[in-house]
């Protein structure tokens, strides 16, 4: 869930970004991105979004697609619109029915 004290930056449908970016807060992407993705709070890849990448957040929401792995998350989800092919290292992993999941999950502690 994003925290509403903390900034959250936005990724609009449309905008293609290819690069590393670092956030302090929240990143919304609904755009397209070639790179890694890391945030201080939680990262939303909303439906129609992808990414190409690495994502590493306390909190990852996956409404869209994402080609790459998930590192040190506390919380996943993936919704029922979500594709995600790669690994996730997270403390939890909520799978809706009707998400695509390839890859393997690395519970952490």
């Amino acid at each position: 869930m994003l925290d509403k004290n903390a900034q959250t930056t936005y990724i609009d449908a449309g905008m293609k970004f290819r690069g590393e970016i670092q956030i302090e807060g929240d990143l919304v992407v609904e755009g397209s991105v070639e790179g890694s993705l890391a945030a201080t709070g939680s990262i939303r890849l909303n439906n129609g979004a992808l990414v190409k990448g690495n994502v590493k957040a306390p909190e990852v929401h996956l409404d869209g697609t994402l080609q790459g792995n998930i590192r040190q998350a506390s919380f996943v989800h993936l919704s029922p619109s979500s594709k995600f092919h790669g690994d996730i290292e997270s403390k939890e992993l909520q799978i809706d029915r009707g998400a695509s999941f390839s890859g393997s999950s690395i519970p952490l502690r």
